[in-house]
């Protein structure tokens, strides 16, 4: 009965133009024929779903935060749910196809734009090629892509070989002490890593636009909750070890690759993980983390000419002076360790940074550390929509010592031009040998 009002209901949002409507009809449709364990006919419901999505989002022209927050709202679970029922039936290369689909379409657009090549993603089956030509392209040598489901971990390993593995991992968490509920996995990867690395203020300077009261009763806190957090951290890094790592230990030997995480992996800091050996990843691997594959075949297309290799920009300590946040009057203060760093790279690039008053307003970034949504990843979506090939960033708040340490030997590596992932291994092995060895810090 219930299906059969979903059919007219379907017939009816289609006779008179309403997608949205069609769209749900269709996804109400798939969920009834996977309750039915009708595998084929729920795929088929899918498809059509994505196809009708696809639509919508065309009628959004150039709005990329629209077609972001739409996709985040409306078209997310046809994706996921396609991608497990192809990976599931054996569809491997199909599977992992939806999979970017999923996350790709707004940045790839914006990419390609810029890029001024055709758009290499498309919601057409007959469209999509061989996806793990891209890898081959790349010097890394393997690839790590990764789907989190509410109660299992899908793996694809793509080799530049042309070869894909594939794995999967049914993941059982205890019950959250104060709910009594059982977290699902994106919920518990997404929550599990927030202030990772909280610093003394005096450490760490802090430019963020977080509310001031609450601020000052967070410093307060901040060093009686740091031992309880980092005990915390301790028992979920050990946790995402067992989850991430341990399931594809056997299958990726390679000493360099890159690493495609789902949006709730976003916050989990992948070089701190450690293997059965008691190392980190960082240590005996050598990786680069991506929002999704498509991003690399952009960069692959786009003509030799269009980045520059001469030239550098640096911006540090933008003066910013009074603003309007919230409602209310606010100095934006001044940041002279940021400076420091600026004039630093200048002198070994070779470049005059802009700093204080020569840096605009549109510079200014807040501190990584205050983002709560994508964290990093939003931060790199908005450099690599505007066409930067890599964009480094740091997923906890860092000693600002150890941060002038860090860019400057990052950047005499880069300089010497090695890549963005060459310049970052051989910084990490800098800092560990020449005192600092915790990674948080």
């Amino acid at each position: 009965m219930a299906e059969e009002y979903f059919k007219k209901a379907l017939t009816l949002s289609r006779d008179i133009g309403h997608k949205c409507y069609e769209l749900k009809c269709l996804c109400n449709l798939s969920v009834m024929k996977l309750l039915q364990f009708d595998t084929k006919e729920a795929c088929s419901f899918l498809f059509q779903s994505i196809e009708v999505f696809d639509t919508l989002r065309g009628s959004l022209k150039d709005s990329d935060q629209f077609k972001t927050s739409f996709l985040e709202e409306h078209g997310a679970s046809p994706y996921k749910l396609l991608s497990q029922l192809l990976s599931k039936t054996g569809k491997l290369e199909d599977a992992l196809y939806v999979e970017e689909l999923r996350r790709a379409r707004g940045l790839a657009e914006l990419m390609a734009a810029w890029y001024s090549v055709e758009e290499p993603i498309s919601g057409n089956p007959k469209s999509w090629c061989d996806i793990q030509n891209i890898v081959s392209k790349e010097r890394s040598p393997a690839c790590l892509y990764i789907s989190v489901g509410e109660k299992d971990v899908r793996y694809w390993i793509l080799k530049a070989t042309g070869a894909i593995l594939f794995t999967e991992k049914e993941v059982s968490l205890e019950k959250n002490v104060e709910t009594g509920l059982v977290p699902d996995l994106d919920q518990f990867f997404t929550k599990s890593f927030r202030g990772l690395g909280n610093l003394p203020e005096q450490n760490c300077e802090d430019r963020s636009l977080d509310n001031t009261e609450s601020m000052l009763l967070h410093y307060e806190n901040r060093a009686l909750l740091r031992d309880c957090h980092d005990n915390h951290v301790k028992k979920n890094l050990d946790l995402c070890n067992k989850i991430i790592l341990a399931p594809v230990a056997d299958l990726l030997k390679e000493p360099e690759m890159i690493i495609v995480p789902d949006s709730s992996l976003y916050q989990v800091p992948f070089a701190v993980l450690i293997d059965k050996g008691g190392k980190y990843l960082s240590q005996f691997s050598k990786f680069r983390i991506v929002p999704f594959l498509t991003t690399l075949k952009l960069i692959q297309d786009s003509p030799p000419e269009y980045h520059t290799q001469t030239d550098a920009l640096i911006v540090g300590d933008p003066e910013v002076g009074e603003v309007i946040y919230k409602g209310r009057r606010m100095i934006i203060t001044s940041l002279p360790c940021a400076r420091k760093g600026a004039e630093i790279l200048g002198r070994l690039l070779g470049v005059k940074p802009l700093i204080g008053e020569h840096a605009s307003k549109q510079a200014v970034l807040q501190a990584i550390h205050s983002i709560r949504s994508e964290g990093i990843i939003g931060i790199a979506r908005a450099f690599l929509g505007s066409g930067a090939r890599s964009v480094l960033a740091a997923q906890w708040a860092l000693d600002d010592a150890a941060t002038e340490k860090f860019m400057t030997c990052f950047y005499k590596h880069l300089y010497r031009g090695e890549s963005a992932s060459e310049s970052l291994n051989e910084t990490r092995k800098w800092m560990r040998n020449n005192g600092f060895e915790d990674v948080s810090k």
